[in-house]
C-alpha cells in the first residue's frame, strides 16, 4: 500500500492485535499514534522497526519505555559500532575476516537506519536513559517529552547536537523552529507541522531577500505561550 500518513490518535481502543498490520505500510513517513492504549513496547516491537520510511512519529500518551528507541535507534548504533570496529581494526592492521563481513553485512541489511526528524513521547514511560539513544538519529527538528521523567537539563547535549530551542517555560519540548512548535501545540499531526514550517521558512527567507521586517520575536513567544497554556488546560480536562 502506498499509504504515507497514517492518524489513529485518540483511537484508544484500538485492539492490540490489529497493530501489527500497520508493519505493512512499507512507505509510510508519518505515524501518529497518541493516546493508543493498547501500544506498548512489546507490542511496537511487532511492527514498528521495520518501517524504516517514517520522519514523524507520535507515541505520546502511550505505554511505551526506553525499549522502543532501543528498536528505532538499532540500525544506527549497530553503524556506529562497525565503523568504530573498523578503525580500531584499520589501526591495528588487521581486517574482518570473510565469514565477519558476512555477518555484519547481513546484519546492517536487516537493521536499516531510522531518519526520524519528528518524535513525540509526551506522557510515556521513558526516563533519562533514553537520551543518549535518541543522540544516535542523524537529525533531529522536534522532541516532546514532557510529562515524562526526563528533565530538561538531562536534553542539554541533545539539543546542542541538534540545534534546537525550547518552549521560554518548558525545556522539555524542542524544535528547530518556533513555527514547529506552534502547529504542533495546536494539535497539528507531524507531517502537517513539518509542512507548515517548511512554508514559514520558506516566508522567512523571502522577507530576508525582500528586506522586510522580521518576524516579530515577542510576538511569536505570546503565541508559543498561549498554545501551550492551551494544551496544558486541555491535557488537565482530560482532552
Amino acid at each position: 500500500m502506498q499509504l504515507q500518513c497514517l492518524n489513529l490518535r485518540d483511537c484508544w481502543r484500538l485492539p492490540e492485535q490489529t497493530l501489527s498490520y500497520i508493519g505493512g505500510l512499507s512507505r509510510l513517513s508519518c505515524l501518529d499514534m497518541q493516546n493508543v492504549n493498547s501500544l506498548t513496547d512489546s507490542s511496537a516491537s511487532t511492527f514498528l522497526t521495520g518501517i524504516t520510511t517514517l520522519r514523524s512519529l507520535n507515541l505520546s500518551g502511550t505505554g511505551v519505555s526506553d525499549g522502543v528507541l532501543e528498536g528505532l535507534t538499532y540500525g544506527q548504533r549497530l553503524r556506529a559500532w562497525v565503523d568504530q570496529k573498523h578503525i580500531t581494526k584499520c589501526a591495528g592492521g588487521t581486517t574482518f575476516s570473510t565469514e565477519s563481513s558476512d555477518h555484519t553485512h547481513n546484519l546492517l541489511e536487516q537493521w536499516k537506519p531510522f531518519e526520524l526528524v519528528y518524535l513525540r513521547l509526551q506522557n510515556t514511560r521513558v526516563t533519562k536513559a533514553a537520551v543518549p539513544l535518541m543522540l544516535a538519529f542523524g537529525e533531529l527538528l522536534f522532541v516532546d517529552v514532557r510529562d515524562t521523567e526526563i528533565s530538561g537539563r538531562s536534553l542539554k547535549s541533545l539539543q546542542a547536537k541538534h540545534k534546537l530551542i525550547s518552549l521560554p517555560n518548558n525545556a522539555k519540548i524542542l524544535a528547530r523552529w518556533n513555527s514547529l512548535i506552534v502547529s504542533t501545540l495546536q494539535g497539528s499531526c507531524g507531517c502537517s507541522s513539518l509542512e507548515y514550517s517548511a512554508l514559514t521558512a520558506q516566508f522567512r527567507l523571502k522577507e530576508q531577500c525582500d528586506g522586510s521586517t522580521q518576524w516579530e520575536q515577542d510576538g511569536v513567544t505570546r503565541l508559543l505561550l498561549a498554545a501551550n497554556r492551551d494544551t496544558s488546560l486541555r491535557s488537565r480536562n482530560g482532552h
